[in-house]
């Protein structure tokens, strides 16, 4: 295994931003196809990583709040409701066009969503999982 001058292994750079003044620690992508259903709202997604997720401005949630909502996927106008997946996080920016949530956990079908809506979005085979 090869590391770096930094010490870190080339695997445990794998989805970091390449930003180095960037606060965010992974790679963002577009959140086009995704929509999260929070505090009794629907919000398209912005942006995603396996970090957080960023979408348009919820009035409801506060700084330091934690959240449960769900990442539902969309084709056109439907709401793939039967793939939709619950996750928690909580509210580390909210401002007068973003509300942006840290994921408290990234679980196996957390990370395989994100993967899987990559890959769909680059049009590539999502290699990692199946």
């Amino acid at each position: 295994m090869t590391t770096s001058a930094g010490g870190h292994t080339a695997t445990s750079r794998l989805g970091h931003s390449p930003d180095a003044s960037d606060r965010r620690t992974f790679q963002r992508y577009h959140g086009q196809g995704l929509v999260a259903s929070v505090a009794k709202r629907l919000a398209e997604i912005d942006d995603i990583s396996v970090g957080g997720v960023r979408f348009e401005r919820h009035p409801d949630l506060a700084l330091g709040e934690t959240v449960a909502f769900q990442l539902i996927p969309r084709h056109g106008r439907n709401l793939l409701l039967n793939d939709a997946l619950s996750v928690v996080g909580t509210v580390v920016g909210a401002d007068d066009k973003w509300t942006r949530i840290q994921f408290q956990a990234v679980k196996y079908t957390l990370a395989k969503m994100i993967v899987r809506h990559i890959a769909h979005l680059s049009g590539t085979k999502p290699f990692l999982v199946k």
